[in-house]
């Protein structure tokens, strides 16, 4: 899992034991009170996301010329716009997650009541998956000793987009945790 999407399989291990054995979380938005805040700066951008184009082309144009879609490998962006948006009636395209819903649930990130007890969630095996540039490695620094059994990894030079950007390093990561 990705980012809320690590949070909740960390939530449903934690909730439910032994539902998973093994765990890549990616960039797992879990962290102390106090460390987000809300509205969110995240829930912000999110906010203030076109979300309705011509086309899906002037879409795909308009995200890949900028952060931090530009950094995504084209395979990512491409499926974003094809799958992400829905023709209108007028003919343009929208987001079928309109902005002021993606961003609040940015708004509730930091799953600080899984923080305080992220020493008792346990994997056979897992994954503990960050990268040099990621917006929230603070806290990702934050939840490692509570993993201590986990394999640290490190990506560099990827943002917290590290699926989008590095897709065969974390095909790769999967593979040697599921294996």
């Amino acid at each position: 899992g990705h980012s809320a999407g690590a949070t909740q399989i960390t939530y449903c291990q934690f909730q439910h034991p032994g539902t998973f054995s093994r765990a890549v979380l990616i960039d797992p938005i879990i962290g102390p009170r106090g460390l987000t805040s809300s509205p969110s700066a995240m829930g912000n951008a999110a906010r203030r996301r076109r979300s309705e184009f011509s086309s899906k082309s002037d879409a795909l144009a308009n995200y890949t010329s900028k952060p931090p879609m530009n950094a995504w490998v084209p395979e990512c962006v491409g499926a974003y716009v094809n799958f992400g948006f829905e023709d209108t009636v007028e003919g343009t395209v929208v987001l079928k997650c309109a902005p002021d819903i993606e961003g609040a649930f940015y708004d509730r990130g930091g799953a600080p009541d899984l923080f305080e007890r992220l020493a008792e969630v346990s994997f056979e095996k897992i994954a503990h998956v960050t990268a040099t540039d990621s917006n929230v490695k603070a806290m990702i620094e934050l939840q490692r000793p509570a993993l201590a059994s986990a394999e640290y990894i490190e990506i560099e030079g990827a943002s917290h987009f590290i699926p989008q950007e590095r897709p065969k390093e974390v095909a790769d990561i999967l593979r040697a945790t599921f294996a």
